[in-house]
């Protein structure tokens, strides 16, 4: 009978074993809004930056702002995944 009493929790207990890793909240900061006028504004001046330096030199007509923009997109990019917004 005593048996009897611990199956129930040992089955409890196994399956529970079997349980995938819990997963870690997402802790993603706001994003900035900016006004289109300054969205705007933002794009006409990154146009007429030269193309992005590659991370490792810098070579003639290279632009380290440009690259330092475009990682920053792609930064906010993957905060808004985390946030699930679009």
């Amino acid at each position: 009978m005593r048996s009897l009493v611990w199956l129930p929790l040992s089955l409890v207990l196994l399956a529970s074993a079997c349980a995938s890793v819990p997963s870690e909240p997402v802790i993603a900061p706001a994003l900035v809004r900016y006004a289109p006028e300054v969205q705007a504004l933002a794009a006409a001046e990154l146009g007429r930056l030269g193309p992005p330096c590659p991370r490792n030199r810098v070579e003639p007509g290279c632009s380290a702002i440009r690259l330092m923009m475009d990682d920053y997109g792609d930064l906010r990019a993957r905060v808004r995944g985390a946030r699930g917004a679009q």
